[in-house]
């Protein structure tokens, strides 16, 4: 009776790519299909796929839009859709469990500082330019005598400003090679609350059976973020506009919230993204092979060359009315009936408590590394020649296992 319904059934069995993994910290399960499998550097991510990050386990993954993702341990992130429009990438992520930070991608400025990286545990990195011993090395081959070699090894900024001003470069050089200028649009679904935003810059926490807890960073020049939150309830059509610089938690019903004082475990969680310019380096080398994407010349291009379907205007707008609307009421459904389920069997809710849990490792690795405790087994690898340097990086960055011996 269809005459297209072999388009129809390609399209619906088209699973497009949403992103790619920058670094993962112990088990990263990808679940895609029957079983689940563990990801490493550059592995992609799907429609359909859920990432679940173990005790102890982390994750930053880049999406397609250069949009950043960092996810904690006891985290589970559903990647349900990307779509392209002329105005917007919009994405469809649920947030099942645990604590992630999302920032979308916008012009913006770094300096230097001597202050190490806030996020060492993943350091460093398989992209080798994003490696603070990178342009220690490049400035040390510059150097001509004993003295100047000397003075560099007792520079506690060496590196760092090479390093910020290709970050600076590079950061202006791609938005120049964007010609459409879309916004990052998101749909980030929590059992509790549903948060459609535009450009984000947020840190989301959800303990499971229990509180939501969302953060807006403070607004950057050029960032132009907007955050609607929507309740739970079948017939409750409020919205919330989420403050900046404020903790707003919301109860296990999804239907009461307030703001709350600073907290320790909340903000121990945004600690670890304040620093981490070697993943804002990582993000623009790796967005350079995507930039063509973003650059589609119509709808047919998109689909050909790239696998993306294109989304009209008015479309996506109806499409996205339909998520928010689709998503309460499902939402509302499972709240209500897992509350069912625990009452009639009589047991105990599954409630993970807020705690130091989702990310205790990273603080610990961040204190260890900036006190010495954790030994340095390559203090000179700005000495390094161009092989050594290579084996050092392949062995440091392949493995997802935390390095005890690796300091900032």
């Amino acid at each position: 009776k269809s005459p297209d319904w072999e388009a129809y059934s390609r399209d619906k069995a088209q699973r497009e790519l949403l992103g790619k993994v920058i670094k993962c910290i112990g088990q990263c399960l990808l679940f895609r299909g029957l079983l689940p499998v563990q990801v490493e550097y550059l592995s992609q991510i799907r429609e359909g796929d859920v990432l679940e990050t173990k005790e102890g386990s982390f994750a930053w993954i880049l999406l397609n839009d250069g949009s950043l993702v960092r996810m904690s341990s006891f985290t589970s992130l559903s990647f349900n859709e990307i779509n392209f429009s002329e105005k917007e990438i919009f994405f469809y992520l649920r947030l099942g469990e645990g604590a992630i930070y999302l920032k979308s991608r916008f012009d913006e400025k770094f300096e230097a500082q001597e202050l190490p990286q806030t996020d060492p545990i993943f350091l460093p990195l398989m992209v080798a330019q994003a490696n603070l011993e990178y342009y220690q090395r490049e400035d040390y081959k510059k150097l001509d005598t004993k003295k100047e070699q000397l003075l560099f090894h007792l520079n506690s900024k060496k590196g760092m400003q090479s390093m910020i001003d290709n970050l600076n470069g590079l950061i202006s050089e791609n938005s120049k090679k964007i010609n459409r200028k879309t916004q990052s649009h998101f749909i980030l679904v929590l059992p509790n609350v549903t948060v459609d935003t535009l450009n984000p810059h947020l840190n989301a926490v959800y303990t499971l059976g229990g509180e939501s807890h969302l953060y807006s960073e403070a607004e950057r020049p050029g960032q132009n973020s907007q955050y609607v939150l929507h309740l739970r309830g079948y017939d409750n059509k409020e919205k919330l506009t989420l403050e900046n610089e404020k903790w707003l938690q919301l109860d296990s019903s999804g239907l009461n919230h307030k703001y709350i004082e600073d907290n320790r475990i909340l903000n121990f969680l945004r600690f670890s993204h304040k620093r981490v310019p070697s993943l804002h380096l990582a993000r623009e080398i790796l967005l350079q092979p995507l930039i063509s994407t973003l650059n589609y010349k119509d709808a047919p291009e998109l689909a050909t060359q790239y696998g993306f379907r294109f989304w009209k205007n008015e479309e996506m707008t109806k499409h996205i009315d339909f998520l928010l609307e689709y998503t309460r009421r499902v939402e509302t459904t499972n709240l209500i009936s897992l509350k069912k389920i625990i009452a009639d069997s009589k047991i105990d809710a599954p409630v993970r408590e807020l705690s130091d849990q989702y990310n205790m490792k990273a603080i610990v690795n961040y204190f260890n590394s900036i006190s010495g405790m954790a030994r340095n087994k390559h203090p000179f690898v700005q000495q390094y020649t161009e092989k050594e340097f290579y084996f050092w990086l392949i062995h440091y960055a392949k493995t997802n296992k935390e390095i005890s011996t690796y300091l900032r």
